[in-house]
């Protein structure tokens, strides 16, 4: 397999990633169910697709500018309504 580079933002998104997730749950050992292990291994072996660091970094940007458009709706979204019970009365 020819060896492509990382970008660690890239892996920052991934690690992030509900699959990532997944493949770490199933590798996690202890007793206690409040308390697991992760081993060097099963970070070691997580499959990770390798784009191009071209799309890569394409990834990147689209994820950051989908994050300022949930922040902004987000921001919106808490901001009190002009018809709420809390505004002054006109």
């Amino acid at each position: 397999m020819k060896s492509r580079r990382l970008h660690p933002e890239f892996l920052r998104f991934f690690l992030a990633s509900d699959l990532a997730r997944k493949q770490i749950e199933m590798g996690l050992s202890g007793e206690s169910p409040s308390i697991k292990n992760i081993s060097q291994s099963v970070i070691t072996e997580l499959r990770i697709a390798v784009p191009p660091i071209e799309e890569q970094q394409e990834i990147i940007r689209a994820i950051k500018e989908r994050v300022v458009e949930l922040d902004t709706l987000t921001a919106e979204a808490q901001r009190p309504s002009p018809c709420s019970k809390n505004a002054a009365p006109r």
